[in-house]
């Protein structure tokens, strides 16, 4: 997948309904024009998102779109700012293919859980959601508890909706 990623500015302030649609106009002529010939040329998913709303100086008619390699679209409906989720199937060619969960904790103020990883073998550290691969014959359900129960000693959380699927490689052997 190519991720495309820019702030489409316009010079000038867009001061009514007229001017932002014009911009906007332009926007998905320019940008996802050049998104959908990348894809089709590519033949793989471009994935844009563009910067929404207005600075001191300039106005940015924001775009959220996602080309398919046959050239579908899927999009905001307009310029203003917003979430674009839409499921792209991935063609995974890494071996071996591990599956994993990764658990989204929200608390009642909003907050975010958020667990600190380390490679020791890199030495490398980042922060992530709480998570990781499923055991043979696992269902998702069942590994999200079980990693619940292993990084935070919990299994009274209440598990929510699905919310989304990633397919990514990675070159950690942790999970």
């Amino acid at each position: 997948m190519v991720c495309f990623c820019s702030a489409p500015g316009l010079y000038g302030r867009r001061t009514d309904e007229r001017g932002w649609r014009a911009g906007y106009g332009w926007w998905l002529w320019a940008g996802l024009g050049d998104a959908l010939r990348h894809a089709r040329r590519l033949g793989v998913p471009v994935a844009m998102a563009t910067q929404a709303g207005s600075t001191e100086d300039e106005d940015f008619p924001g775009l959220a779109a996602l080309v398919s390699p046959a050239g579908e679209v899927a999009r905001l409906p307009d310029w203003r700012e917003g979430s674009l989720v839409v499921e792209a199937g991935a063609d995974v060619t890494v071996h071996p293919v591990r599956e994993a969960v990764r658990c989204l904790l929200v608390d009642h103020a909003g907050r975010a859980l958020l667990v600190r990883y380390a490679d020791h073998r890199v030495p490398h550290q980042w922060w992530g959601v709480p998570g990781g691969g499923l055991d043979a014959g696992e269902d998702h359900l069942t590994a999200v508890r079980r990693e619940l129960r292993e990084e935070l000693d919990r299994d009274d959380l209440e598990v929510g909706p699905w919310i989304g699927r990633a397919a990514t490689p990675s070159g950690w052997a942790g999970g």
